[in-house]
């Protein structure tokens, strides 16, 4: 298979004032089918997952308006709402109750809705150490929903697979000469592991933690500049939740990265 096309995007922003901003953009967005869903056939979050050799690529075309406010210069605000119209697209389909495939969906239709936040309450003390010490926090409202489909018409209006309505994060970035840190909250509001969108494949929403600590190697010297070295914890306290209800498949629990990267 050989797939090509351009993927154009364009923005326009203008500014009220120094601390007021609004834009308006668009984007066509291009993705190709990977090799595991079109060749592999196995077991997937609980089910049995059918390779579909016939899978194509997926485009999508996204418009977004939005605006940033600073009311001062440690408050950042910013809200956005955009429209995606989706081509294709791939998602995970029901074939029997226990076998799903990814297949392209003739269309579907996205709206969202997303609110930041960031305060640095210690910006203006002269103790350097907590100066770049922000809170932050986020919001997303998202409704994808298949608008045409002619291998499944009851499947129109349904919502996507594993595409959580509402999520939210707050938390905050520690930013310091010893040890950078981050610790945020998340939360996945409830969303569907099955395509019919039925109570049975409800995935009820779920929190956890995440924390990561990274440190550039700098005082190793020029080399070391190059280098950081950073430990992860995703789902700290081990939270347990259900990744995919039909088959009461839980999720991975706690998982833990170290991770040495250098730039050039």
């Amino acid at each position: 298979h050989t797939w090509d096309q351009w993927s154009p995007r364009g923005s326009l922003k203008y500014f009220f004032m120094d601390n007021l901003s609004a834009y308006a953009s668009y984007a066509h967005a291009f993705r190709a089918p990977v090799l595991d869903d079109m060749y592999r056939t196995g077991k997937m979050m609980g089910k049995t997952k059918i390779a579909n050799p016939d899978l194509g690529p997926e485009n999508v075309d996204t418009f977004e308006i939005g605006t940033d406010y600073q009311p001062v210069d440690n408050v950042k605000l910013s809200a956005s709402g955009y429209h995606s119209i989706g081509h294709q697209l791939q998602s995970y389909v029901n074939v029997t109750s226990t076998t799903q495939q990814v297949k392209n969906i003739g269309e579907v239709q996205i709206w969202g809705l997303e609110l930041d936040a960031e305060y640095e309450p210690f910006k203006h003390m002269d103790y350097d150490l907590w100066k770049r010490f922000k809170l932050f926090g986020n919001y997303t409202a998202n409704d994808s929903r298949i608008s045409q489909y002619s291998e499944d018409p009851t499947l129109v209006g349904k919502l996507l697979t594993y595409t959580p309505q509402n999520t939210f994060n707050f938390g905050y970035n520690w930013l310091n000469q010893y040890v950078n840190n981050q610790v945020a909250v998340q939360y996945v509001g409830r969303m569907y592991s099955d395509s019919t969108s039925t109570n049975g494949g409800v995935i009820d929403p779920h929190a956890f933690i995440n924390a990561k600590l990274w440190r550039n190697l700098d005082f190793l010297g020029s080399y070391g500049e190059k280098f950081t070295v950073s430990f992860s914890v995703e789902n700290l306290l081990d939270s347990k939740y259900y990744v995919t209800r039909n088959a009461n498949y839980e999720n991975a629990g706690r998982l833990m990265f170290l991770e040495l990267s250098c730039k050039f």
